[in-house]
């Protein structure tokens, strides 16, 4: 028993950081997650089996669920059995430290999860705004072809027409210019909202505006080009 108790002694102590005040706990965290991002750099460098992260970024992702983890279910149940041998001002004292760093832990993997998240789903954000840009320009050619066919063919009819008793020749005319005339003002007004659209939709509002009102203007330019697209044909 005195042998076993000794060894709990010294597993206690040798985690013991994780019960101590939350700034020290979280001291030695850190110093112990960079050992080991650095135990996984030489990992790699080595070309054997990584046992750690490689990144910073993704120590860091998990930093706070490694701690909860660990202090759940490692270092408080080896600290409860230690300290049935303890004062008992010392047993509330050192879990009530675990409680509170436990606590800090998981709130902070929530937000570090969640930052996570904003950041993948802004990312995916800025990847679908350089697709619609690409789109915006496809668009762009197709209205400036379109405008040049439409701009031969009155200049033919009018080369056809001029002087020509027909009646319907001038009615025929009449509705190229109408026709050009909703062309020309449909592909200002493409244009115009179309910028809007990706301007409201840009990193550049991020401090501005939320991803999910971006997100909306940018299906608003989908929508759009879907219309222009198919009712230019």
């Amino acid at each position: 028993r005195r042998e076993a108790l000794l060894v709990i002694c010294m597993k206690c102590a040798d985690l013991s950081s994780l019960v101590m005040d939350l700034p020290r706990a979280d001291f030695w965290g850190y110093r112990i997650m960079m050992e080991n991002l650095k135990q996984g750099e030489r990992e790699s460098r080595e070309r054997v089996e990584r046992t750690t992260p490689t990144t910073q970024e993704s120590a860091l992702a998990n930093y706070f669920a490694h701690q909860a983890g660990i202090l759940e279910h490692v270092v408080l149940p080896m600290f409860d059995a230690l300290t049935l041998f303890t004062t008992g001002r010392f047993r509330r004292r050192v879990l009530q430290l675990a409680s509170v760093n436990m606590a800090a832990w998981r709130k902070g993997h929530g937000d570090a999860m969640m930052t996570r998240a904003s950041r993948q789903r802004e990312l995916a954000l800025t990847q679908n705004l350089f697709r619609c840009m690409a789109g915006f320009l496809g668009i762009v050619v197709f209205i400036i072809s379109r405008g040049m066919l439409l701009r031969k063919k009155m200049n033919d009819m009018r080369g056809e027409f001029s002087g020509s008793r027909n009646p319907y020749a001038a009615q025929a005319l009449d509705d190229l210019d109408l026709m050009r005339f909703r062309f020309r003002w449909t592909a200002l007004a493409f244009g115009f909202l179309a910028a809007c659209c990706l301007a409201l939709a840009s990193p550049f509002n991020a401090n501005v505006r939320e991803v999910r009102v971006r997100e909306l203007f940018l299906n608003a330019f989908v929508i759009l080009q879907i219309i222009v697209r198919f009712g230019m044909n």
